[in-house]
């Protein structure tokens, strides 16, 4: 809720902080990351924390990414299966994005990789 109803990233990196506090479980932060991506409008809240999840090398965005993999992504056999492809020839460790969330998290990328030489070079370095 304070994430779409924000007008600016500073009520979000506020609360990112108090999630990030000595004693507070690491999944709270992880749904608050998971939160930018997950919800509806999705694509406008990476907008509005675009400065934050680039800061410090990306490092937000590289656990946002981490986290995403980790309770998002589907093997690739499954997928690759159902579009005729023999399952035994995938490695049975590859897995690959799933869900509305990459799709939103990818758009974002494009976005974000479109704004300029500088931003560009951020994201190649990072990733």
């Amino acid at each position: 809720m304070v994430l779409e109803r924000m007008s600016d990233s500073g009520r979000w990196r506020g609360l990112l902080q108090t999630l990030s506090r000595n004693g507070a479980h690491g999944s709270w932060r992880r749904t608050a990351l998971l939160a930018l991506v997950r919800s509806e409008i999705g694509s406008e809240l990476l907008v509005k924390v675009s400065d934050l999840l680039l800061a410090d090398r990306a490092s937000l965005l590289r656990e946002l990414s981490r986290t995403l993999m980790a309770v998002d992504a589907v093997p690739a056999s499954e997928i690759l299966s159902a579009v005729g492809l023999d399952p035994s020839a995938i490695p049975a460790n590859l897995y690959v994005p799933g869900g509305h969330s990459w799709r939103r998290l990818i758009r974002w990328l494009r976005l974000v990789g479109q704004c300029g030489n500088r931003r560009q070079r951020e994201l190649v370095d990072i990733m």
